[in-house]
């Protein structure tokens, strides 16, 4: 279960279980609105923005495959680096692979950590939906239905706290609103879904794929990421989300129903994943055409099958959609929440460019695993170290996670951030970037 696909690792008394509930729980610290002036906009960065918050379509020639430029590559062999025009210039970073001392933009930094070129700092990919809503003193009614509010929250909280992307993630049901599920979005807590819409799987054989671009949920994300691409395209990187096939099913279903359905109606199941699949295909290509650099795929209920069932009824699904993004020449990232060391193997298999590890998987072992093949993504403890533990502590759970995480890692929590996370904490994480990027963080931590 999951906000935006991600489950967050709260306390027993926070978490809100799949099997209860059937979809995630989420967790957020006051923050004044940023000025126009204060934001990053194309205009004052430089030539990285696309006019109308358009993606810039990249030609073949224009794509940077990893593999080629840089030590090993990501599955799906190409990266949307940016035009000639837009894509960040060696001299303004150093020429040689070095950073030449002086500040990258997140974008750029983005660009050369995935190719395991030096940067000035690893990035920081923290998990902000809760948290954002909250830091800028708006509920969460207003951040799941208001593309603006999700903005404006994302905006403030990168500014803030030094993150390296923006996301236009909320919650799981985006796509099982425009299907027609009834979604209840209570003013200041996490949405329910009352009665999956296929509690009668009859129901299967009338739904069609729901259109992006009809005014739902799902044009509420398109706006989302126009309204990124606008004012910080090309200068911080941009993710739009779909839900996987298996975890899409689970939000129509029922997650205790689909697990069943898995074992008794196989056959009914892949038809199912077969429409899952087309919805985020079609959702994916519609918000890389709006401006995201990358798509995320939440497929959190893979944690929670055999790894045989992961082979079967994830993994092809995934596979099919990840497909679909690279032929936009955007990135994959694939994130599924819980222990997934039964099939990290096979989530290298995605064709995911960058794959999330949550805090109870061992980092170093998913970083061996993933090789040259995809960018690991992680992974400390979001609640017992970024929630509850001190700044010193968080500094020492970065450092550990990069230096087993290799010269490719990205740094982020395990999973989303939880409301009510000390400001000091997070900072702590941005400063331990810094230092571990200058080489000056302490051997302490």
């Amino acid at each position: 279960g999951a906000t935006g696909g991600t489950h967050p690792a709260l306390s027993q008394r926070e978490r809100v279980r799949l099997q209860d509930a059937g979809e995630g729980g989420a967790t957020g610290g006051p923050h004044p609105t940023l000025s126009q002036r204060e934001r990053v906009r194309p205009q004052d960065a430089g030539e990285g923005g696309a006019a109308g918050g358009t993606h810039p379509a990249l030609s073949q020639r224009e794509r940077v495959r990893l593999q080629d430029a840089g030590e090993g590559g990501a599955t799906g062999g190409t990266h949307p680096t940016l035009s000639q025009r837009e894509r960040v210039r060696p001299q303004d970073a150093g020429e040689g692979g070095a950073t030449g001392g002086m500040a990258m933009n997140p974008y750029e930094r983005m660009v050369r950590r995935l190719r395991g070129e030096p940067v000035d700092r690893p990035p920081n990919w923290n998990i902000m939906m809760t948290f954002a809503a909250h830091y800028v003193n708006q509920p969460l009614r207003r951040y799941y239905l208001d593309h603006r509010v999700l903005v404006e929250a994302n905006l403030a909280v990168q500014a803030a706290f030094e993150l390296d992307i923006v996301q236009a993630i909320s919650d799981p049901y985006r796509e099982a609103a425009d299907f027609g599920a009834e979604i209840i979005f209570p003013d200041d807590g996490l949405p329910v879904s009352k009665m999956p819409l296929l509690a009668d799987k009859g129901v299967l054989a009338r739904l069609a794929p729901p259109d992006p671009h009809a005014g739902g949920r799902m044009s509420d994300r398109l706006a989302a990421v126009a309204a990124f691409r606008q004012q910080v395209g090309g200068q911080i990187p941009i993710m739009g989300w779909v839900e996987g096939a298996l975890a899409e099913a689970a939000d129509l279903r029922g997650v205790s129903a689909l697990l069943m359905d898995l074992y008794d109606d196989p056959a009914w199941v892949r038809a199912l994943l077969a429409l899952c699949t087309e919805t985020a295909i079609v959702f994916a290509r519609a918000q890389v055409t709006a401006g995201a650099d990358i798509i995320g795929l939440g497929d959190a209920i893979a944690s929670r099958v055999s790894p045989r069932m992961y082979r079967e009824f994830a993994l092809p699904y995934e596979q099919r959609i990840f497909a679909a993004v690279h032929e936009m020449g955007a990135l994959a990232r694939l994130h599924i929440c819980g222990d997934v060391t039964h099939i990290l193997e096979m989530m290298v298999e995605s064709g995911a460019d960058i794959i999330d590890i949550d805090w109870m998987v061992d980092f170093g072992n998913a970083a061996r695993i993933c090789g040259a093949r995809a960018a690991v993504c992680g992974n400390f403890d979001p609640v017992a170290v970024m929630l509850q533990g001190t700044p010193a502590e968080v500094r020492q759970a970065v450092r550990r996670c990069l230096e087993v995480g290799g010269s490719r890692s990205i740094s982020m929590a395990g999973c989303e951030i939880p409301d009510g996370t000390p400001h000091a904490n997070l900072r702590a994480h941005a400063a331990a970037l810094r230092e571990y990027g200058s080489g000056q963080l302490p051997a302490g931590g």
